[in-house]
């Protein structure tokens, strides 16, 4: 069988002398490859058919070394054999039409020229032209080649966060390759199918996999360390509260007047608040303000995965308190706006008034000066009211006649006015329970509003004309 191997080897020498050589292009690249030791493996005559083997002929080395010289084109060598009569020298390589020479010297003569026609790393075949006139001769030599410097490792992003996201990982440039990859739990890695480039592109799939790759360099073969292809997982959306508020037991936030709450979003992006279903604020308001009441939410974009959307899943409840209104009355001060109020305290020019613990005050005689109440209502809240200024008291009934009344008429939406019998500089307003007006006219002749335009709901309807209070009542809007 190796005859049949040389005798095929042979047949093709005349191929190999005629292709392009397999060798560097410089005396200083031919030099740095031929430094160090070469293992004969067999030589091939053309002409009778010999064949030389380590196995009938004993091992042989070919050294090459630095020149002694000094020169960059010139290397020293040593052949050493048990049977081939070689011995040492200096030579300078000489460039030939078919590869580099060198002129070499042996111990049954002088002057032959060896022509270096394939050179790297592990391999060196040389062309002995000391047999020229039986033909030329082939020697084939062989080195192990230094696979300590075969050191692959796995570059690129090793987090794939998304579904819809990729990371394309590399190796260094190497003759072959194998891509591989072991789960968390298991012992060994196992080959990918079709991963033989010297890229791989890492999917959401192989999130929680070690990852290697295997290489091939000449004769050597190694394997990268394992990377572990990872993902960043954030923290669910979740907000923060700040500001003055309190908590009730039923786990409402309570923004007293004159106080701001603070809610801070986290884990989002691209934040939109809501209250009620309705978006309050501006895109990307964080912390938002809060002092009305209602049941707040956010909604954005996950700040990982940014094609997904996000939210906080719940609502947050705020009660927001109310702040006391008071008007004059006929003979005194009222709260419009008590049904959320459960005491009271009066303030005439600073002083608490002695008694005053009702939504209504009446004047004692001639009383001039400035009227507050301060309030507190079920939620805690403790809040002064806005300040009247009284010049003159004893105001008296604006003499209108009969009991006036209001009602809403659920057909029309208009809400009429009874017993009034002269509608001319009167002033109607309608507020919320909260004390805001929500709507103010003058009444005509008719004395009747329109109230299509409201949402269904209670409100008080507050009669003026002058400083007299004709009429305070609640009503009932209806949808």
């Amino acid at each position: 069988m190796k005859k049949i191997l040389y005798l095929l080897l042979l047949s093709l020498l005349p191929f190999v002398f005629a292709r392009a050589q397999e060798v560097p292009a410089t005396a200083e690249e031919v030099i740095a490859l031929l430094l160090g030791e070469w293992n004969w493996q067999y030589t091939v005559g053309s002409f009778p058919m010999d064949t030389f083997t380590v196995a009938d002929n004993g091992p042989a080395t070919l050294a090459f070394l630095p020149s002694a010289t000094g020169t960059a084109d010139s290397v020293s060598y040593t052949f050493s054999s048990e049977t081939v009569p070689f011995s040492s020298g200096t030579t300078v390589l000489e460039p030939s039409p078919n590869g580099w020479a060198i002129l070499v010297n042996s111990e049954i003569g002088s002057g032959f020229y060896w022509r270096i026609v394939r050179l790297n790393e592990t391999e060196l075949l040389i062309i002995d032209d000391a047999m020229m006139v039986d033909g030329p001769y082939a020697h084939y030599f062989t080195r192990s080649a230094d696979c300590s410097q075969l050191n692959p490792t796995i570059n690129g992003n090793l987090l794939v966060n998304c579904p819809y996201e990729t990371s394309v990982l590399s190796t260094q440039a190497y003759d072959t390759y194998q891509w591989f990859r072991r789960g968390y739990f298991d012992a060994v890695a196992q080959p990918i199918t079709g991963a033989a480039a010297q890229t791989y592109t890492a999917t959401f799939d192989d999130v929680l996999y070690y990852l290697s790759v295997q290489v091939t360099q000449d004769t050597c073969i190694a394997t990268s360390p394992e990377v572990l292809i990872d993902q960043l997982i954030g923290l669910p959306p979740y907000v923060a509260n700040g500001g003055n508020f309190t908590i009730d037991a039923n786990g409402n936030a309570i923004v007293c007047p004159g106080d701001t709450l603070f809610f801070t979003a986290y884990s989002i992006d691209q934040i939109q608040w809501y209250n009620n279903g309705i978006p309050v604020g501006t895109l990307n308001q964080n912390p938002l303000p809060v002092t009305e009441s209602g049941n707040y939410t956010v909604m954005g974009v996950d700040p990982i995965c940014t094609l997904y959307p996000a939210s906080l899943g719940l609502e947050i409840p705020v009660i927001a308190g109310f702040t006391p209104l008071i008007q004059l009355a006929n003979t005194g001060v009222e709260v419009i706006n008590p049904y959320t109020f459960t005491s009271y305290q009066w303030y005439f020019n600073g002083a608490p008034i002695a008694g005053a613990n009702s939504y209504y005050y009446e004047f004692q005689g001639i009383e001039i000066g400035a009227f507050w109440v301060v309030t507190t209502e079920a939620n805690g809240c403790t809040v002064q009211s806005n300040t009247i200024d009284v010049t003159g008291t004893g105001i008296t009934d604006a003499g209108m006649g009969s009991r006036i009344m209001a009602a809403v008429n659920s057909d029309t939406k208009m809400l009429q006015f009874t017993g009034l019998l002269n509608p001319d500089g009167c002033m109607a307003t309608l507020y919320d329970l909260s004390g805001r007006p929500v709507l103010q006219t003058a009444l005509q002749s008719n004395a009747e509003i329109n109230l299509t335009h409201l949402p269904a709901g209670l409100y008080v309807c507050r009669l003026t004309k002058g400083n007299a209070v004709l009429l305070q009542q609640k009503i009932a809007v209806v949808r």
